[in-house]
């Protein structure tokens, strides 16, 4: 026989049973929380799909929809703006596309790390047009990049950028510093010829000092069965 759960409302919360937001009706609570105790509820949307949203995102309007309404809006946009054609969309909207998307969007793979940690895209550039206007055309192999990681996507935060330089500027990316020269370990890298993964290796599995860490020479590899060979042949 399985046994049944009762799900504790927590004390002191909004209930959103019942209300609307956007094109979201919320139907219970999860019982799941997010790291910041933000209630998630379980909601479902106009167009019938489910989807499960923290209540914050759902009082501030970021999510408003199970991410069809998003879809909507990029959609009848690229037709007003010449982006697209074969109907196909071009490389620029498809980056304003996917920006909007990772913000707005709880279905995304993406959106955990965006709009679920709380960025988001500027009023402006909710307008493609706008967004071009100051942007420009995506170039080959450019990517949009937020010059502070931790903020949000507007004009003075934003810029196209190859994928070597996003990759130095993720969160994730440790800085070292060394007599007096700050760099990533990727810089770092490419400076000393130590591979990255032995950097990383050294100083944060191995708790190696800075100094060594990026100075220690990297050992070359002994083939064992020469070396018993060449024994072999003295005795």
């Amino acid at each position: 026989m399985s046994r049944m759960y009762v799900i504790e409302f927590p004390k002191n919360s909004k209930d959103f049973s019942g209300k609307r937001f956007g094109r979201l009706t919320v139907l219970e609570y999860t019982g799941k929380q997010t790291k910041s105790r933000n209630l998630i509820w379980k909601c479902q949307c106009d167009c019938g799909s489910f989807v499960d949203v923290a209540g914050g995102h759902l009082t501030d309007n970021r999510t408003q929809s199970c991410g069809c309404l998003i879809k909507q809006i990029t959609s009848e946009r690229s037709m007003t703006h010449g982006h697209t054609k074969n109907n196909k969309i071009s490389s620029t909207y498809r980056s304003w596309q996917s920006m909007i998307a990772r913000c707005y969007n709880p279905k995304t793979n993406d959106y955990k790390n965006y709009g679920g940690r709380g960025i988001s895209v500027c009023e402006r550039w909710m307008e493609f047009n706008l967004f071009l206007a100051d942007m420009g055309e995506r170039l080959s192999g450019f990517q949009i990049d937020r010059i502070d990681c931790n903020g949000n996507y507007e004009p003075s935060n934003c810029r196209w950028a190859t994928i070597k330089q996003q990759s130095r500027n993720k969160r994730t990316n440790k800085e070292l510093n060394f007599e007096g020269i700050t760099m990533t370990i990727v810089e770092w890298s490419e400076k000393t010829g130590i591979p990255e993964d032995t950097l990383w290796h050294r100083v944060y599995t191995a708790k190696w000092p800075i100094h060594k860490a990026l100075t220690e020479p990297l050992r070359k590899r002994i083939d064992n069965r020469v070396n018993l060979s060449q024994q072999h042949q003295i005795t």
